[in-house]
């Protein structure tokens, strides 16, 4: 199955370049998107590794096929991640510099992080219900 082999390629990749981010420790998970066996997004949850606190995590990797992008896809991965996230931490960080990410996170609830280190957003996941 295709899919198969890309999700292969892709844990390949992170364990070969970035032997600290395994998705593997408490609280880690790392969600795929597939249509029709064709992996069109990713996004991973991650212990936050700039932070000493083991109750703050990080969106990780969020990436949606060009094609599939305003489709919902996106919204739908990071949705996943901030359920689980609910589970283990009580805050949530992320980095980015893309202006498209920005909107869909500051819509989802994240606001702009102020004195985080390396993070641009942040949300509070205290009292969170479903969302």
């Amino acid at each position: 199955m295709a899919y198969l082999r890309d999700i292969k390629w892709f844990r390949n990749y992170m364990m070969n370049t970035r032997r600290s981010n395994r998705f593997n420790r408490f609280g880690e998970s790392l969600f795929v998107a597939i249509i029709d066996e064709e992996v069109i997004g990713i996004g991973g949850l991650n212990i936050d590794p700039y932070l000493d606190l083991i109750d703050v995590g990080r969106v990780r990797h969020l990436y949606v096929l060009p094609r599939h992008r305003s489709s919902g896809v996106g919204k739908k991965l990071l949705g996943m991640i901030i359920e689980e996230a609910k589970k283990y931490f009580r805050t949530l960080t992320l980095y980015t510099e893309n202006p498209i990410a920005d909107k869909l996170y500051r819509n989802i609830g994240f606001s702009r992080a102020e004195g985080i280190q390396k993070a641009s957003h942040v949300l509070n996941l205290e009292g969170k219900e479903g969302m």
